[in-house]
């Protein structure tokens, strides 16, 4: 068979665009089975830096985020108890109410109820979340309250308190920090402490001034224990406010991110099916243009 110098030329030509092509379906399988559109910093010389400092700023953002939502978690914890310890003071406040002015209450075992009740505000100030004491200040391995076997009927949180000193600061963000207000050594719940002591000690002896006086220091721990409530409130709100600031950068980056290296499938599947239509399109041709003679160009 004889071919025209012209028809080698324009199958060389053609050769060279179906390998183009099938070179161009092969890397597009593999965007598509990685995922990725960019496998090495080479192919993105343009966006490398961008990438790099997304990938950082990724990263540290989950971080933050795990980091908040767990400390979410402790502080729903840390409310639960405090709502119970509020629920304890206004049962006590009740009580000596019913002792001090109810002519059968004398009768009534409210020493048994406070003793109860210590109990019940020390299981409270020594809860834990993720095996970490919420009221032992820095020290959250230490068990914060001890009792003693007598009770106490003087608000002093040394005679009962092992945690620490501080506060826990926790970092929200790399320039957001927060302290937890929490601490079971709070004047409310020595006050507390003292004013269920107090009631242990008077019910039995009838010492009105001292129920009188137990039942004013637990008025005083009601108030300070809600207002301690309410910090922690404020505190869990600002979480959340950081918290979701921080979702919504995440998203962003992320979306960056996948806009330098994540194959686009949808183009992707769009622009294999077109080139292996063009290649098959390009076999057809080279066939037909393959079969034919000086013969045929001589008609």
């Amino acid at each position: 068979m004889i071919e025209r110098i012209g028809d080698f030329a324009h199958q060389t030509r053609l050769a060279d665009m179906m390998g183009a092509t099938r070179a161009r379906v092969r890397s597009l399988e593999i965007d598509v089975v990685t995922g990725k559109s960019a496998r090495s910093f080479a192919e993105i010389p343009q966006d490398t830096g961008l990438l790099l400092r997304t990938r950082e700023q990724l990263a540290g953002g989950r971080s933050f985020i795990a980091q908040n939502e767990r400390l979410t978690n402790e502080i729903q914890v840390m409310d639960g108890a405090l709502g119970s310890i509020v629920s304890t003071a206004e049962r006590l406040r009740t009580l000596l109410v019913q002792r001090l002015n109810d002519p059968t209450g004398q009768e009534m075992p409210l020493d048994i109820e406070a003793a109860a009740m210590l109990e019940e505000v020390a299981a409270n100030l020594n809860t834990t979340s993720d095996g970490r004491y919420l009221f032992a200040g820095t020290a959250t391995d230490l068990k914060p309250v001890t009792l003693p076997p007598a009770p106490l009927t003087t608000a002093d949180p040394t005679l009962y308190y092992a945690g620490d000193e501080r506060s826990r600061t926790v970092w929200l963000d790399r320039d957001v920090a927060i302290g937890l207000p929490a601490r079971a050594d709070d004047p409310a719940f020595a006050q507390l402490i003292a004013a269920l002591g107090t009631a242990v000690a008077a019910h039995g002896s009838g010492d009105r001034a001292q129920l009188e006086s137990a039942l004013t220091r637990a008025e005083q721990a009601l108030t300070g224990v809600v207002e301690l409530r309410s910090r922690v409130g404020a505190v869990a709100s600002r979480v959340a406010d950081v918290t979701e600031h921080q979702r919504d950068t995440v998203l962003y980056l992320d979306e960056t991110r996948a806009a330098i290296e994540d194959t686009d499938i949808a183009a992707a599947m769009t622009g294999m099916a077109q080139d292996k239509v063009a290649i098959e399109a390009s076999y057809l041709l080279v066939s037909q243009i393959s079969s034919l003679s000086l013969v045929d160009y001589l008609r």
